[in-house]
């Protein structure tokens, strides 16, 4: 009597989705793998073929997407070629071809050169203005120059310093540019900004000291008292009582010093 074979055992559906997931997730990341981490993971072909999986793909055989191709380029398994040192590549009586060489190279040199374009010569005119452009940016507010210390000096010769409730006289007399209406009795407000307010301070000074016509000094407590009438107005009273008078218009401003040192300045 035959014996009869008994039946091979079914494998559940599942598990057949199962494989055939994995084997896609394998199609689809083998390739990824390879590049990013430099492993040699074989194709699925090359799992299901009877090739062994350790075994390298024939030599006519590339795979998009592996590196490879790269492993397999002829350039590369050729041996590196011993550079000669610099004794040997001297021209010698055995090597006629150096001359020749040489000659070559020079006769190409030519058209690989790139023209070269002349810049123009900068004046001395251009060069002063450049000078006086750069030197005006690194003055305070445009005019007055930096002596160290929080210390400032204008193109008349007043100097800046530490000083008043403010901190600094610059922040002092930066307060009369704007008016305080709550402030009691007058307070000169300046018209334009902090680079104007400066040199009318410098004209002001210079023509008092040169005794011009509208102008007055005196000495005041060891402080001395420079005024000086302007032709337009240069600002207004302020302060409670330039809101009771309307904020007259103003063409004086006054500067106090103490020797070359302001102590404040406002219009008046």
């Amino acid at each position: 009597m035959k014996k009869r074979k008994s039946p091979s055992p079914k494998i559940p559906a599942r598990w057949l989705f199962a494989l055939l997931a994995l084997a896609v997730l394998y199609i689809l990341l083998q390739p990824i793998a390879n590049q990013q981490f430099g492993w040699n993971l074989p194709t699925l072909g090359n799992l299901l073929s009877k090739q062994p999986a350790g075994d390298p793909p024939p030599k006519d055989h590339v795979e998009i997407g592996s590196n490879q191709t790269a492993e397999r380029n002829p350039q590369k398994e050729r041996p590196v070629e011993r550079t000669p040192s610099l004794p040997d590549m001297k021209p010698t009586s055995k090597s006629p071809e150096l001359p020749q060489q040489h000659e070559e190279s020079s006769r190409e040199l030519p058209t690989t050169e790139l023209p070269t374009t002349e810049l123009p010569t900068p004046k001395a005119t251009d060069d002063s203005n450049n000078h006086s452009t750069v030197e005006k940016n690194e003055l305070l507010h445009g005019v007055l120059r930096s002596l160290g210390r929080e210390e400032y000096v204008s193109p008349a010769g007043l100097r800046y310093t530490r000083g008043s409730a403010e901190g600094h006289r610059l922040n002092h007399i930066e307060r009369h540019l704007n008016d305080q209406p709550e402030r009691s009795g007058r307070h000169g407000v300046f018209r334009g900004d902090m680079e104007q307010f400066l040199q009318h301070i410098d004209q002001s000074y210079l023509r008092a000291k040169r005794r011009e016509p509208r102008t007055s000094m005196r000495n005041e407590d060891g402080r001395t008292i420079y005024e000086a009438t302007f032709d337009k107005p240069i600002g207004y009273i302020g302060g409670r009582e330039g809101a009771r008078l309307k904020r007259p218009a103003t063409n004086k401003l006054r500067v106090v010093v103490d020797e070359d040192r302001v102590i404040t300045a406002f219009p008046y």
